[in-house]
């Protein structure tokens, strides 16, 4: 899954173990995998992945940067996005209100967490049963790979999924102001052949959505609204960030162009995006992640505030922006279709609030925004000043709201990247599930992300999750 893109400081992988882990994570599943139990057996994708996708080539992910943490959450691996897209001031700010987490140095090593939990919770009926699959997956299985390809690993990773017993995927269909879709909007993604094109070879999402419902599975699609391409990349011909070059609807932030939150065209572009996937596809919701706002500079969007903030401070100016969109593309799905939208925030509330303009409280509180807050709460137990149990209860006391579900986002990449203390408990993912589900408006997990969940290294935390999902 997919600004708001994880809060962690433990130390980085060195360059070599990071190249070797990404050599064998690359397709998702290793060789060694096609020997799991039959009780637990998953296929694994044989696919050799193109020499093109390097290690560089994985710094800018979706939910964070190419390890796996949130450039939101902290300056340390991340696998959701690159991490030179927040300021220097946000990231030390943040670094000092989280104190030592998962993926930083810390003076004092966490302790482990209980090896199980007190008491297993069943699950509820209705609970959603996640996986996020980023563009990170498509460029093994999806770039430069025909048609057939493409859908021969889809069916594997869809199989996978429905063995470990989850019900849902969340897919994405839009990262970087491009498409995994036959949009009118947006260009085809640069990850169908390296290059931002106005044609599509084939429909990725089209083809997920039939192998997704062919087994049983609910599939949402998975938009970053106003993150755009690098600033290196080439646009396509008609690309909307190469249109408004020059104007205040695009602004650049670290590597990347970001569309402007608080101007009403570029609200009404990200508004089409979701009206053309919501009427053109069999989806089961829209999900959006978490990055809004990727910086608290003041001069990227001075010219828009001095023509619309109108007496408001910045924060309340970027937050209203957010909230329109937020409040009108709830309002435009549900006239349409009744599907949920959700939204996948950082774990850290005041983060969100504060540097991502993302009011959680008003969507977690109040009808007609969201169907459910997804947070990304990817700590351990114990662990600094925002371990899991404290994240988690933060949340519970957030998503008060009838209509609003509470999903709890958990770090499938945290053990296959670090594996120590809690993370080497080989039960932390079922020990953090069957927690949330104590939540008043629990309604699921999602796990972050596929590469992760389904390698070597989780083969007992998936045997013990399972034990908690049949």
């Amino acid at each position: 899954l997919l600004l708001c893109f994880f809060m962690a400081a433990g130390s980085n992988l060195t360059a070599d173990s990071e190249k070797a882990f990404v050599q064998s994570d690359e397709t998702g599943l290793s060789e060694q995998d096609s020997t799991y139990s039959e009780e637990n057996s998953f296929i694994p994708e044989t696919e050799t992945p193109s020499e093109d996708a390097s290690v560089s080539d994985l710094s800018d992910t979706a939910h964070t940067d190419d390890t796996g943490t949130s450039s939101q959450q902290a300056s340390s691996p991340g696998d959701r996005e690159d991490t030179s897209s927040s300021s220097s001031q946000q990231n030390s700010q943040q670094s000092s209100q989280q104190g030592g987490t998962a993926g930083g140095s810390s003076s004092a090593k966490p302790e482990a967490a209980p090896s199980k939990p007190s008491q297993v919770k069943p699950a509820e009926k209705a609970e959603m049963r996640a996986v996020w699959i980023s563009f990170l997956e498509y460029r093994s299985i999806l770039k430069n790979k025909s048609e057939s390809q493409f859908k021969s690993s889809v069916k594997k990773y869809f199989d996978n999924c429905v063995s470990l017993g989850l019900n849902t995927v969340i897919v994405h269909a839009r990262s970087h102001g491009d498409a995994f879709y036959k949009s009118g909007y947006f260009p085809a993604s640069v990850d169908f052949t390296g290059k931002r094109q106005d044609s599509f070879p084939f429909d990725p999402l089209e083809i997920m959505v039939k192998e997704a419902h062919a087994r049983g599975l609910k599939i949402e699609a998975w938009v970053n609204p106003y993150r755009a391409n690098r600033l290196t990349e080439q646009f396509s011909e008609n690309d909307p960030v190469k249109k408004w070059l020059g104007t205040d609807k695009v602004f650049t932030n670290g590597e990347y162009y970001y569309f402007n939150p608080g101007e009403p065209e570029v609200r009404r572009l990200v508004l089409n995006g979701i009206i053309e996937l919501v009427e053109n596809y069999d989806i089961d919701g829209i999900h959006f992640d978490d990055y809004f706002y990727p910086t608290t500079d003041s001069s990227v969007d001075k010219n828009t505030y001095a023509k619309y903030g109108a007496g408001r401070t910045l924060k309340k100016f970027r937050t209203d922006s957010v909230n329109e969109l937020v409040k009108t593309v709830y309002s435009e799905i549900k006239k349409r279709k009744n599907i949920p939208f959700g939204i996948s925030p950082q774990g850290n509330i005041e983060n969100c609030l504060n540097f991502n303009y993302a009011d959680v409280k008003l969507w977690g509180s109040t009808a007609g925004y969201v169907d459910y807050l997804a947070p990304q709460l990817y700590w351990d137990y114990g662990q600094g000043s925002l371990p899991y149990e404290t994240a988690l209860a933060n949340w519970k006391k957030t998503v008060t709201s009838p209509s609003v579900k509470l999903i709890t986002g958990h770090a499938a990449y945290r053990v296959a990247e670090n594996g120590t203390g809690g993370w080497a408990s080989g039960d932390i993912l079922k020990r953090q599930v069957s927690d949330a589900r104590g939540a008043a408006n629990y309604g699921g997990f999602i796990m972050f992300r596929y590469d992760h969940l389904f390698s070597d290294a989780l083969e007992t935390e998936r045997r013990n999750l399972k034990s908690i999902l049949t």
